[in-house]
């Protein structure tokens, strides 16, 4: 922290102001290196620190009102002195005092929105490397996802990453179609046949039975298993 002791008020210059904007900047700066650092990971490892420094610069403020100066590190465990501490507390609030809680509110706001921004950029770019082979190693594919088995589990990943990916367990699944740019119907043995929304996560049941449900095509509306066919809208 920075501040001048000026003999009288024609002391102050443009200087003085530039100089004072230039330490509150860095003192900004060194302050919320922490939290800027953290500011992409979980959460609570932002608002922890957010939290502490906030406090520290309203404690800070109402301290330096009373002593002209800000509150030496020494003093902050110390807790005897506390009787009359809330009246001596409301007494140092000012109505300038709105921008500390318009600056916190202002920046929890940012953090949310940039934080949400910054996930969604995340999870398009942090599986770049294993996402791309992916296009050349798929069981079905449409212009919008790219369908990978492995073992049990489908995995439907989003070709321009622009949709949610999403995956499923299907146990003696005999054949997969796709039914639109995000649905796919598959066939389970002796179970039934089942549409699958990639897009919503939504699963619906189509038809059920003892048969193979061996799928063959869909075609106009219709959908072909086992010799047999229905209508699928």
């Amino acid at each position: 922290m920075h501040y001048s002791i000026l003999i009288d008020k024609y002391s102050l210059t443009p200087f003085s102001y530039l100089e004072n904007i230039i330490h509150a900047f860095i003192d900004i700066c060194l302050l919320f290196f922490i939290p800027l650092y953290l500011i992409g990971k979980k959460t609570y490892l932002f608002f922890i620190p957010y939290t502490i420094i906030t406090i520290l610069v309203i404690v800070n403020v109402s301290y330096s009102r009373f002593f002209y100066t800000y509150m030496p590190p020494i003093l902050y465990g110390e807790f005897n002195n506390l009787d009359g501490l809330s009246a001596n507390v409301f007494a140092t609030i000012r109505f300038s005092d709105i921008t500390i809680l318009i600056t916190t509110l202002a920046s929890i706001l940012s953090y949310k929105q940039f934080h949400r921004a910054y996930s969604e950029i995340r999870r398009k770019t942090s599986d770049e490397i294993l996402r791309n082979p992916y296009d050349n190693n798929w069981i079905i594919q449409t212009d919008t996802y790219t369908v990978q088995k492995n073992d049990n589990e489908y995995n439907f990943y989003s070709r321009d990453k622009e949709n949610i990916d999403s995956a499923i367990t299907v146990n003696n699944l005999t054949n997969i179609v796709s039914f639109d740019e995000v649905t796919f119907i598959y066939g389970i043995k002796n179970k039934g046949i089942y549409a699958y929304n990639a897009q919503k996560m939504q699963l619906s049941e189509l038809a059920t039975g003892n048969d193979e449900f061996n799928i063959t095509k869909y075609e106009n509306n219709k959908l072909y298993y086992d010799n047999k066919e229905i209508d699928v809208n």
